[in-house]
């Protein structure tokens, strides 16, 4: 028997507008519309089903400076909501990309709502029936650096402090969680043990070999008190440790969630306390990758019109074989008459074979990211990855490819 119910949402980005044309019916990109069309899919539910809470968390702008239209497309959702289902949200880092230190984000005009309340610290709060949800926002780095003085410190150790400075502030939400009572955990980090995926990388990577930002521990998340906890900022969903989750976004971003189940998260909890988390379906925008070749999607030979295999609305790349030359302007002209938004077309890479003992990296991997890997297939310990990071690191600034900043620590240049 299910005595409470929850609905869990994050990484909305309302206003990322990548891949679209404009909708001359709204006068919006139409990656903004099928944001929307998630989001408002999510708030019906919640304004049908009556939850005994709607979190939200972050990450609903792609930046801190949405125009007014992203924010009225977000108030839109957020008005179906009933006043008697309390929402809660917490900022994500876009909230705060590009916001100058103790500025305020743009989701505090929400609180304005009867409903809503926006969390910019850690807090814990108790629902009428008792339920505890404890809410993590994203570990602010700028404001923490700002507070603690922590401007002369390597920018690994920092995010070390942020991190540790926030899993502090997890155990003290822990230490006042009634235990006879259910408790869960939401919020927007990221959590050590997930995993991301990259269309340029071509595939799955740790996270620690991806981020450089303050990561927390799967164990200051996934232990008792917490019945479960959910989170945003990854996009790919996935379950970590015993009672963790990132519940993915609810709508896709670019290609690399092409095969991805997009929609958010429904949490049951039952009288002897069992939870159970549902993922509920949005109706996401489609990406598709199609490869021309032989015994690949297509033949080189095809007919476009007929054979392209996409269906409408969908977003589309085109992928040729190496030595594969196909008619741009007959495809495209296919493409449109399918109803399909082609992105463009690149030709896949020979690939090189490797000899033993070498590290695969794509193109865009740095040379300390492929250090990074090397160590990884290596097995180094802690001490001697850390040293020979700190030797290679001062080889590469002598070649002035990495300059050290005022720590003696060492930053990339950006290639011209």
């Amino acid at each position: 028997m299910t005595v409470a119910k929850l609905v869990y949402t994050a990484d909305i980005h309302i206003n990322a507008g990548r891949w679209g044309r404009l909708d001359p019916g709204t006068n919006r990109n139409d990656a903004h519309n099928s944001a929307y069309r998630c989001w408002m899919a999510v708030c019906q539910y919640v304004a049908d089903t009556k939850p005994d809470a709607f979190m939200v968390g972050g990450d609903l702008f792609a930046n801190a400076r949405p125009s007014p239209e992203s924010q009225e497309m977000v108030a839109d959702g957020l008005k179906l909501v009933p006043c008697s289902v309390p929402v809660i949200i917490v900022p994500g880092n876009h909230e705060y990309l590009g916001l100058p230190a103790r500025h305020r984000h743009v989701l505090r005009h929400y609180a304005e709502l009867p409903n809503v309340t926006v969390f910019d610290e850690p807090a814990l709060h108790t629902l009428t029936n008792g339920v505890q949800l404890g809410s993590v926002p994203w570990p602010r780095r700028p404001h923490l650096v700002s507070e603690l003085d922590l401007g002369t410190q390597n920018p690994d150790e920092i995010d070390d402090m942020v991190a540790a400075l926030t899993v502090e502030a997890i155990g003290g939400l822990a230490e006042r969680v009634d235990p006879s009572r259910p408790a869960i955990l939401f919020g927007h980090a990221t959590i050590g043990d997930a995993v991301v995926g990259s269309a340029k990388r071509g595939s799955e990577m740790s996270i620690r070999a991806v981020f450089h930002e303050p990561v927390l521990p799967i164990e200051a998340v996934d232990e008792e008190p917490w019945s479960a906890s959910l989170w945003g900022h990854i996009h790919k969903a996935q379950t970590m440790g015993q009672r963790s989750r990132y519940v993915g976004s609810p709508d896709r971003i670019d290609f690399s969630e092409e095969g991805e189940e997009k929609g958010f998260a429904v949490v049951d909890i039952a009288a002897d306390g069992t939870v159970t988390v549902e993922t509920v379906p949005t109706p996401a925008r489609r990406f598709r990758t199609v490869r021309i070749g032989d015994g690949l999607d297509m033949g080189p030979e095809a007919d476009y019109d007929a054979d392209l295999p996409v269906e409408e609305g969908e977003i589309v790349r085109v992928v040729l074989a190496p030595g594969v030359e196909v008619d741009e302007t007959a495809l495209r002209s296919a493409a449109r008459s399918h109803g399909v938004y082609l992105t463009g077309m690149s030709r896949q890479p020979l690939q090189r074979e490797l000899k033993a003992g070498q590290v695969a990296v794509s193109e865009g991997t740095s040379m300390t990211d492929g250090l990074d890997l090397w160590i990884i297939k290596e097995g180094l310990d802690q001490v001697t990855a850390n040293q020979v990071r700190v030797e290679a690191r001062r080889y590469i600034a002598q070649l002035g490819i990495i300059a050290p900043d005022k720590a003696g620590a060492t930053t990339e240049k950006k290639a011209a």
